[in-house]
C-alpha cells in the first residue's frame, strides 16, 4: 500500500475573524483565541498531550481535532473526511488529548506529521472559528514570556492615565541557540505600535480612553511552531 503524507501548513495558526488583522490589530475585540499550543511541546504518537490557548472575552471553547489539514472553506473541514472525521473533545478553557497509536494510521496507509486543531470560541458577541497546527517530534520546551519591562528595563507602573502611552517590552525565556521569536501584542480598549515585534524590541502601548481595567497581552512564537503567552491587568485612571 502507498503511503500518503499530510503536509502541514507552513503557518502555526490560520485564523478566520482572526484578532491580528483589521484596521487596529492590536485592540482586543471579544471573543478572541489569541494563540494555542500543546503541552507538553513533544507530541508523538500514542502520546497525552494538554491543549491550551490564551482567549479573550470567551464564554465557552469548544475544542475539535483532525488528522489532517483543515479545509478553509468557510468553516474549515478536516481533509481527512470521511476516512478520519473530526473529533469533537469537549468544552474547556484547556482540553487533555491522547494520540492515537501509529498502527490505527498504518492500516489506512496515513502518515500524520501533525495534529490539527479547530477552537470554537462563544461570548456574547458572537463566536470565532481558530485552527492551530501542533507538529510531531518537536523538541525542548515552548518560548516563553515571564515578564514585561519598561524602557528602563523596570517593572512598569500598573496605574495609567487614560489615552496615555507607554513603552514595554518582553522579558524572554527561550532556549539556547533559538532563532528570532516573533511577539504579537493585544490591548484591551487601547492599542499597541507596533503591534508585531521581534525578540525583545519594545511597542508603545496607547491607552484605553476609558477609566478601568486594560489588559495587555503578547503572544510569542518561535519559528517551529512553539507558542507562549504573558499577561498585565493595568488600570486606566481620568487625571
Amino acid at each position: 500500500m502507498m503511503k500518503h503524507t499530510l503536509h502541514i501548513a507552513g503557518l502555526l495558526c490560520i485564523w478566520s475573524a482572526c484578532g491580528e488583522m483589521g484596521k487596529e490589530p492590536s485592540t482586543l475585540a471579544p471573543p478572541q483565541v489569541l494563540g494555542a499550543r500543546a503541552n507538553p511541546r513533544t507530541v508523538s504518537y500514542g502520546s497525552t498531550v494538554e491543549l491550551e490557548a490564551i482567549t479573550h472575552g470567551v464564554e465557552t471553547l469548544q475544542w475539535f481535532v483532525c488528522f489532517g489539514p483543515y479545509i478553509p472553506d468557510g468553516d474549515p473541514r478536516c481533509a481527512t473526511e470521511p476516512e478520519f472525521a473530526e473529533l469533537e473533545l469537549g468544552v474547556g478553557a484547556s482540553m487533555p488529548l491522547t494520540i492515537p497509536d501509529a498502527s490505527t494510521f498504518e492500516s489506512s496507509g496515513v502518515d500524520v506529521p501533525a495534529i490539527y486543531v479547530r477552537m470554537l470560541a462563544s461570548g456574547e458577541e458572537g463566536q470565532q472559528t481558530s485552527v492551530a497546527t501542533i507538529p510531531f517530534a518537536q523538541e525542548g520546551t515552548h518560548p516563553e514570556i515571564d515578564a514585561f519591562l519598561d524602557e528602563n528595563n523596570e517593572a512598569p507602573a500598573t496605574n495609567v492615565l487614560v489615552d496615555s502611552t507607554f513603552a514595554l517590552k518582553p522579558q524572554l525565556v527561550v532556549s539556547d541557540g533559538a532563532e528570532d521569536v516573533l511577539i504579537t501584542w493585544f490591548v484591551e480598549g487601547g492599542e499597541a505600535d507596533p503591534f508585531r515585534t521581534r525578540n525583545a524590541e519594545e511597542t508603545t502601548i496607547t491607552s484605553s480612553a476609558e477609566p478601568g481595567p486594560m489588559r495587555v497581552i503578547a503572544v510569542i512564537r518561535d519559528d517551529n511552531f512553539g507558542v507562549g503567552w504573558y499577561e498585565t491587568t493595568f488600570t486606566v485612571t481620568a487625571p
